[in-house]
């Protein structure tokens, strides 16, 4: 019994000397008599933890292909109880508005293009939101949504008071600004953000960036850069892993570019509708209407509507037109609608808002870290030719995946496997009597640009359908053919254009590719999928991989690059977050997690790793991003 009762004590002692502990360990920026983020809704469930590229393992969520169990009410949380809702249950859900039965109700008027335009300009059209306010698509919604908006700005992650620890091994660590490393030795570094009251950050799920630059004063006038490593502890703390690839004084350099609050508010927008929707045209003779379009079927200001995805080959709704006269088949053309600024602010969202369209260095923390990198004593290491080496590296998480040097211009070194330089004669031979079909948007265009200029093509070719717009050229000496072709978004048409199905979009051309004969793909979605809800891009993916499985069992000559998303900060500020990199992360992970069985055939071309290298800021990255992509895919194509 004596014995029982000291045990008692000594468990209780415990608990007590164990909370005490904790209460300072989270409080120990904290002033009195300032809310802290709890206050704001931070709460205490931090087991998924996305918002960086690099999460740690036990904190993934994968995506399931066919979804989705809801959660039990401890998953789902205390106050709103969040169901994860699957694509077939939002089909079903407006399925009956496509149907000929549907019949119109509350719908509006507006009948023309003018009539459309200066309801969105005026905030007139009313939106119907793709989800329930307690329902989510990803499982990283929930983390973000389950949270409320920002209401205090000084809750933010404060630049000035936020601090990087270098972690030494088998040291504690050390709060400067000097240290000392060596060539291709990896380090690590915390960083702990800490807000305008001096308070540490509690929750994770910040976008936060690294990257290391060499001092050209010191590696011979040469510039070096590469990026580094993020990972997310879910406490308000990152762990950042550097590996600098040279000698000299480097400099080390984080960059805070979304708060969390930012992402949520992005997210939470999303839901309720569009950044830019379309307007269908319909016509038949003298008989005219305009109704709104989008790739989601939550279309505003009618009741029924035209379900288009089986003609355009990707998901495609239209509202149906309010005169009986007109089919859904009566569909000619389409025409961009206005730009949409939200207007579902609070007054800290809004304040954010306006601040997050920034070059890099204005998110950076403020500590200044330089790294003297010294030999390490061995010989650099011998890379395998990518030739010989399994495409799946590519889809691995190493870090880094190479660096730039830049004596005039910039130039990439993978440090996966040995690129070979790219000369014209040895595109020539590589690709002899193969054809390159190039399928995305504006940046994918440019990778086409480059491979043409390398062939020396005689014959030009260019089919304006007009939608899409297909271009080809052929060099005949060596047969070899390149294509491009845009993949079904029309958004960023910015002109009236006629429709024409029979060109099919990504999948078509996909399936049409034989199984004999040599084929290069190179596919790129990414910014036109930014500016709606992801569970679109989400569908793409998935037609995506269910056209490439054919593909490569049918044709074992073809491969395949998958261009990712690349990082761009600026542009659009007034509303940048519906097209810019916002949700970048969270589309590396869907792409590797729904193509994670084809990574033996096809090819990652890492675009976040190389932009981070080179702090792209735009929309369009400079030419030293695409040139690297090609030389890539090349390299594990040619001998």
């Amino acid at each position: 019994m004596k014995y029982a009762k000291i045990a008692l004590v000594m468990i209780v002692t415990s608990l007590v000397l164990t909370f005490l502990f904790s209460f300072h360990h989270v409080n120990r920026f904290s002033a009195p008599n300032i809310p802290s983020e709890s206050d704001n809704g931070a709460g205490k469930d931090i087991s998924i933890r996305p918002g960086t590229r690099h999460v740690i393992e036990q904190n993934k969520t994968k995506f399931s292909n066919s979804p989705i169990q809801n959660p039990t009410n401890k998953q789902a949380g205390s106050r709103i109880h969040r169901y994860r809702v699957t694509p077939e249950e939002i089909d079903r859900r407006f399925y009956p508005k496509t149907l000929k039965s549907c019949k119109e109700n509350n719908s509006s008027n507006l009948k023309t293009v003018d009539d459309w335009v200066n309801a969105f300009k005026t905030g007139k059209v009313k939106f119907t939101p793709l989800f329930k306010h307690n329902e989510y698509f990803f499982p990283w919604e929930k983390d973000y949504l389950s949270k409320p908006p920002l209401e205090d700005i000084n809750l933010l992650p404060d630049l000035k008071f936020s601090s990087v620890w270098f972690l030494p091994r088998n040291k504690l660590p050390t709060l400067t600004t000097f240290v000392t490393g060596r060539k291709s030795e990896t380090l690590s570094f915390r960083v702990d953000l800490v807000n305008s009251y001096g308070q540490q950050r509690l929750l994770g799920g910040d976008e936060v960036r690294a990257w290391v630059e060499g001092d050209p004063s010191t590696v011979s006038g040469m510039n070096y850069s590469a990026s580094g490593a993020v990972t997310d502890l879910g406490n308000g703390s990152y762990v950042t892993t550097i590996t600098p690839l040279w000698t000299g004084l480097t400099h080390l350099k984080i960059s805070v570019v979304y708060p969390r609050e930012y992402i949520r508010a992005a997210l939470h927008h999303k839901r309720l509708g569009s950044y830019r929707y379309i307007l269908g045209i319909f016509k038949q003779r003298k008989i005219k209407e305009v109704t709104v379009c989008h790739f989601s079927p939550n279309i505003p200001g009618r009741t029924c509507m035209c379900n288009l995805t089986h003609e355009n080959t990707a998901p495609f709704y239209c509202g149906r037109p309010l005169d009986r006269r007109l089919t859904c088949g009566d569909l000619v053309s389409v025409k961009l609608t206005p730009k949409q600024f939200f207007r579902v602010w609070t007054p800290a969202e809004k304040i954010l808002a306006g601040t997050m369209s920034r070059p890099a260095e204005k998110s950076l923390i403020k500590q200044n870290i330089v790294i003297n990198v010294t030999e390490n004593g061995d010989k650099d290491q011998v890379l395998k030719s990518c030739y010989k080496t399994d495409p799946r590296k590519t889809w691995e998480k190493q870090s880094p995946r190479g660096y730039w040097t830049k004596k005039i211009s910039w130039t990439w070194t993978s440090a996966i496997c040995h690129e070979p330089e790219i000369k014209s004669e040895l595109v020539k031979r590589c690709l002899k009597s193969t054809q390159v079909i190039v399928i995305g948007d504006s940046n994918g265009e440019r990778m086409f640009q480059i491979l043409r200029r390398h062939l020396s093509c005689t014959v030009k070719k260019k089919v304006d359908q007009p939608n899409p717009i297909t271009i080809i050229h052929r060099n005949e000496a060596n047969n070899i053919t390149v294509a491009f072709s845009p993949h079904k978004r029309l958004m960023f048409r910015h002109n009236q254009s006629e429709l024409n199905y029979q060109t099919g979009g990504l999948r078509d051309q996909i399936n049409s590719i034989p199984s004999t004969g040599k084929y290069v793909i190179i596919i790129h979605y990414y910014l036109h999928m930014t500016s709606d809800h992801l569970s679109g891009f989400y569908y793409q993916l998935v037609n995506l991989r269910n056209s490439l499985r054919k593909l490569l069992r049918r044709n074992r000559e073809v491969i395949v690059g998958i261009r990712g998303p690349h990082i761009s900060t600026v542009e659009w500020p007034r509303n940048h977050m519906s097209g810019g990199d916002v949700l970048g992360s969270f589309i590396i992970r869907m792409t590797h997690d729904v193509l994670k069985d084809l990574k033996r055939r096809v090819v990652f071309l890492d675009g976040w790793d190389m932009s981070i290298g080179l702090r792209n800021e735009l929309f369009h990255t400079t030419n030293d991003i695409p040139k690297a992509m090609v030389r890539t895919l090349l390299a594990f194509k040619c001998q």
